[in-house]
Order: C-alpha cells, then sequence, then structure tokens
C-alpha cells in the first residue's frame, strides 16, 4: 500500500513537473515527463491527473507547433474533463481555443472559447454562491453570537439585582439588630 502511494506520488510530481516546463517554454522535456505521469496515472486509474496530462500534453505540443498532437490530447483531455471537474474542464478548453487559434481553425476556436466562457461564468456563479452562503453564515453567526452576549448581559444585571437586593436586606436586618441591642 505504502509503495503504491509513493508511486502516484512519482506521478503527481512527473505531471507537475511537466506543466512547469511547459509553463517555463521547455515543451521537449515537459512531453517526457507528461509522458511517464500519464502512464502511471493510468496504472493507477487516477482520471483527474490523467486528464491533467492529456492537456499538458496538448499545451505542450502546441508549443512545438505539433498541432494535430496538440488537438488530438487537448480533445482527449476535454473529453475526460467533461465527464469530470469544471475547472480541468474551462482550463482544456482554454488550451484547445489556443490550440485551434494558432493552427488557423478560428471556426472551431470560436466555438471553444464561447464553451470556455460559459464555463468560466459558471465557475463564477459557484463561486459568487458559495461567497454569499459565506456571508449568510457569518451573518448568522453574529447574529447569535449577539443573542447569546445579551442574553448573558440580561443574567448579569438579574443577578447583580438579586445582589444588592440580597445586600440591602441583610443591611436592614442588621441595622434592626443593633436598634434591638
Amino acid at each position: 500500500c505504502k509503495k503504491e502511494q509513493l508511486d502516484q506520488d512519482i506521478c503527481y510530481a512527473y505531471i507537475n513537473l511537466a506543466e512547469t516546463y511547459t509553463a517555463k517554454g521547455e515543451a521537449e522535456l515537459a512531453i517526457k515527463y507528461v509522458t511517464k505521469g500519464i502512464s502511471s496515472t493510468q496504472e493507477y486509474s487516477n482520471k483527474q491527473m490523467e486528464l491533467r496530462g492529456y492537456i499538458v500534453l496538448g499545451w505542450a505540443n502546441r508549443l512545438l507547433g505539433n498541432y494535430k498532437e496538440a488537438i488530438k490530447y487537448g480533445e482527449k483531455g476535454l473529453a475526460m474533463a467533461k465527464d469530470y471537474l469544471i475547472v480541468e474542464h474551462a482550463l482544456a478548453l482554454e488550451q484547445l481555443h489556443k490550440t485551434y487559434e494558432m493552427a488557423g481553425q478560428t471556426a472551431l476556436a470560436y466555438s471553444i472559447i464561447k464553451e470556455y466562457y460559459h464555463i468560466k461564468d459558471s465557475i463564477s456563479n459557484d463561486e459568487n454562491k458559495k461567497a454569499g452562503f459565506a456571508l449568510e453564515a457569518k451573518y448568522a453567526f453574529e447574529k447569535e453570537k449577539r443573542e447569546i452576549e445579551f442574553e448573558q448581559e440580561k443574567t448579569r444585571v438579574a443577578y447583580e439585582a438579586t445582589l444588592a437586593e440580597e445586600e440591602l436586606i441583610i443591611y436592614g436586618m442588621s441595622g434592626g439588630i443593633l436598634l434591638l441591642i
């Protein structure tokens, strides 16, 4: 079990390293590492990392001018992303759009970018909903906190009033006893 986890961690490292090399413009090295990472992800059935690998592989091939390969891997990543995660879906669309655009396939690039903005708006709406829920929760917590503090203050005031009344009774009785003596 520990060996399997270590192998999966190495797989993540390969894909992350490939992504870094691609971002730096070192596409050949990226392809070398992402290929190793993808084969590992397939062995362990890690679909999220596998689709990230295909997105990176498409990106690296685009940088090398291998648009046919870039489109092949970009579409493979996109097909996987549609069934998986919205963030990866948007990333796959963005990379595929750039590839189609650079390959001169403007009609496809346009259709992809429309879908990309639709997905991106969905992500923004989800984030706005989450922020709204967080504000509601914060407001509810603050309201409850103020109510608790108010109840505690009411209890404290009532307790102090009771103490003052008891003191008055004790002083009155002490004074009455002193008068009798």
